[in-house]
């Protein structure tokens, strides 16, 4: 095999052999940095929501915590409880809780209570009189402000959330009642379907304690308690109902699995220990391989070029090297046909250079020994010449 070949197959295989790890190291690298960019960017999405989410109950909470307050609220509830007039009372705490509606267009009807859960006045007349002690907005609210979740309305036709706080006597702190607000969830509804971080096909969702949807599905129509969530990311969630509520407050690490619909996800989650709802975030597991994907074809096509692009270059490298030798070579050969008047002249410093200059050198040398010998052997020639003739002529008898 040629010296050439050589010199371009070893840059070849030395191509190959660096150029395969490094890429596999390169492409687990450039994997790893992707796969945590998205989790990354749903964790942040989740937490986000979340605290949006919270803070919304909270104020939800705090708004009819206030209006708890109301004078004229407490005073109606007195007179009824007092068994006295109430009509004018009545009218004027209608009143009130109509302005409240009129102001907070997310409340779609307030309801006012006495201490027994019998609905004594409301914005919407079609509820008077209903009993509500058994239900858990009034018993919950008895306790303090509290979040009923998310429910169907008989009477509103819709599903709906209801937040409802105490009504207490000033001076002896007696429950007198309970104020409570009937909340639409487009607000709701609003904040998880901000689609910020969530790609081109993710979707943010959140399941109640018994595992149904509560808020409506980006692909599925009509899921909002109707539709079951059994998959792995919500199983996970639902596990952090034991873990302390500290801990369960932060956003799970990426998952993969599958959602509702039974397509692949990549998902994180993050549970709200007070209200035992789950905020799920997945993406479609295409979506969120298709930069790895995209890696993993450059990977491959750096694979390949680099060692064609390493051939040639060692191909025109070993034709480099390699031209001076077979100047030599072909100077040798011309020498083995007897021409000794060739110089090969190469002006390189290298070793190759010096065996040039050698080469040169020893054909002057032995261009001057081969001149020298012939003309030493032409002068013998000529001795042998004349010593025949002497001889000839020694050799002839005088002539008498």
């Amino acid at each position: 095999m040629k010296i050439a070949n050589k010199i371009s197959l070893s840059f070849l295989a030395l191509s190959i052999v660096i150029s395969i790890p490094a890429t596999s190291v390169f492409y687990i690298i450039s994997r790893d940095s992707v796969l945590s960019e998205i989790s990354g960017k749903l964790s942040i999405a989740v937490e986000s929501r979340v605290n949006h989410i919270e803070t919304y109950l909270q104020m939800l909470k705090i708004s009819v915590s206030q209006l708890s307050e109301s004078f004229v609220l407490r005073d109606f509830i007195i007179s009824v409880n007092g068994g006295g007039q109430v009509s004018a009372a009545a009218g004027v705490a209608a009143e009130r809780l109509g302005r409240e509606k009129h102001i907070n267009t997310a409340v779609s009807e307030y309801l006012l209570l006495d201490n027994q859960g019998m609905v004594i006045a409301s914005s919407d007349e079609m509820s008077l009189g209903q009993d509500k002690s058994a239900d858990s907005m009034f018993l919950g609210g008895a306790g303090g402000a509290y979040v009923k979740d998310v429910f169907y309305c008989e009477c509103c036709e819709e599903s709906i959330m209801a937040v409802s706080a105490p009504i207490k006597d000033v001076l002896t702190g007696r429950l007198l009642g309970i104020i409570a607000a009937r909340v639409k969830m487009k607000d709701l509804n609003g904040i998880v379907a901000e689609r910020t971080g969530l790609g081109e096909t993710g979707e943010m969702y959140i399941v109640n304690k018994y595992g149904y949807m509560i808020t409506p599905s980006r692909f599925v129509p009509d899921v909002v308690l109707k539709r079951r969530v059994d998959t792995d990311n919500s199983r996970l969630a639902r596990e952090h109902e034991k873990i302390e509520e500290h801990d369960a407050h932060k956003a799970k690490a990426l998952t993969v699995s599958y959602d509702y619909r039974g397509r692949k996800v990549m998902g994180a989650h993050r549970y709200i220990p007070w209200m035992r709802w789950t905020v799920l975030a997945e993406i479609s597991y295409e979506e969120a391989v298709r930069p790895v994907r995209l890696l993993w074809g450059v990977s491959m096509l750096i694979i390949i070029i680099v060692p064609i692009v390493v051939l040639a270059a060692g191909s025109v490298i070993a034709r480099f090297i390699t031209s001076p030798i077979e100047k030599l070579r072909s100077a040798v050969k011309a020498v083995s046909s007897g021409d000794l008047s060739l110089r090969v002249s190469m002006d390189s410093k290298d070793e190759i250079g010096q065996l040039s200059a050698a080469f040169d050198k020893m054909m002057e040398t032995l261009e001057r020994t081969t001149v020298s010998k012939d003309h030493l052997n032409s002068i013998m020639e000529g001795m042998a010449d004349c010593v025949i003739v002497a001889r000839g002529r020694l050799g002839r008898a005088p002539v008498s």
